[in-house]
């Protein structure tokens, strides 16, 4: 029971115990997050759940993830091949997020900026109306 609690308190890396189950539940994590991209060449079937559940777990998976790849490398960058990881990882997480902001902020700018939208199958009758409203 010592050696197995001494396992854990010691710090995380990819050489301990602990560290090793960080790698594997953020390798896991990753490949759910990434399971979204498969999920939306599906056809949407009701026991694979709503994309918009789906996109909620890819995000919040991605962040969780955060931690656990953190805690797996003990929050150091290690060698040549770790940078080379950790900038990918990190470009990919910031341009989640980037994507996330624009998710919410855009659609709500453009409904703000365009008061009335016309569909283009309607143009014609509009102008019409429009025609006679002028005159």
């Amino acid at each position: 029971m010592t050696v197995g609690l001494h396992l854990w308190l010691r710090p995380s890396g990819g050489g301990t115990f602990a560290g090793l189950w960080f790698g594997v539940v953020g390798s896991a994590l990753m490949i759910l997050a990434g399971l979204l991209s498969a999920h939306r060449r599906l056809p949407v079937r009701r026991w694979i759940g709503k994309r918009q559940t789906w996109l909620k777990g890819h995000i919040w998976l991605g962040l969780l993830s955060i931690v656990v790849i953190g805690s797996h490398a003990n929050w150091r960058l290690g060698g040549p091949l770790e940078m080379a990881l950790w900038a990918v990882y990190v470009l990919t997480i910031v341009s989640g997020v980037i994507g996330l902001g624009l998710q919410i902020v855009l659609p709500r700018e453009i409904t703000n900026r365009v008061g009335t939208e016309a569909p283009f199958d309607q143009i014609p009758h509009l102008c019409d109306r429009m025609r006679q409203e002028a005159d």
